[in-house]
């Protein structure tokens, strides 16, 4: 049950993110994280934070990192994709909400975390669709980590760019309407 938001801003961010797909993940780019901070404390989602900035280069390091920044139970990395179990249905036990919001700021666009960049962010994918099909909102909003060399800066312009993940090309220049 969502509570009704009392402060203007709360209420028109809620709106506007009530209006984004309530499952997947997405780039930040048009949005402000004040305003999706706000907009999921008026929609009553539980909120999840984490900076990728230092993500380690091995998946197993990362998984058990990125669970470590996200308040997750510890990670038996002996497994390979342990973390998407904690986004699926052992994060609904442990943290029950009417939805869920992550927030990776800083993910790395250096070629030498690319592979784990990707499985992270699939991972995530994967998660939105199991909710989904719950029927459950989830949303996973990512920034790119700074650039240090012009094929890093290639690397970030496809991270935030919308057919990056597979989406259809924007109809009448409007996308994620």
């Amino acid at each position: 049950m969502s509570q009704i938001p009392q402060d203007d801003h709360v209420q028109a961010a809620a709106l506007r993110l009530g209006r984004t797909q309530p499952f997947g993940v997405k780039a930040l780019q048009a949005h402000r994280i004040e305003d999706i901070l706000a907009g999921a404390s008026g929609l009553g989602l539980r909120v999840y934070q984490a900076d990728l900035a230092s993500l380690p280069c091995t998946l197993a390091a990362a998984e058990r990192q990125v669970a470590e920044w996200l308040n997750l139970p510890p990670l038996d990395v002996r497994r390979r994709g342990v973390l998407l179990d904690q986004l699926t249905g052992e994060l609904f036990d442990r943290a029950r909400a009417s939805g869920y919001l992550f927030l990776l700021k800083n993910v790395p666009v250096e070629k030498t975390h690319a592979e784990v960049r990707d499985e992270i962010l699939e991972y995530f994918s994967d998660a939105a669709e199991y909710w989904r099909q719950l029927g459950i909102p989830f949303r996973c909003f990512h920034s790119a980590g700074t650039p240090r060399s012009a094929e890093d800066r290639a690397s970030a312009l496809r991270l935030v760019s919308p057919f990056s993940m597979g989406l259809p090309a924007p109809a009448g220049g409007s996308f994620g309407r």
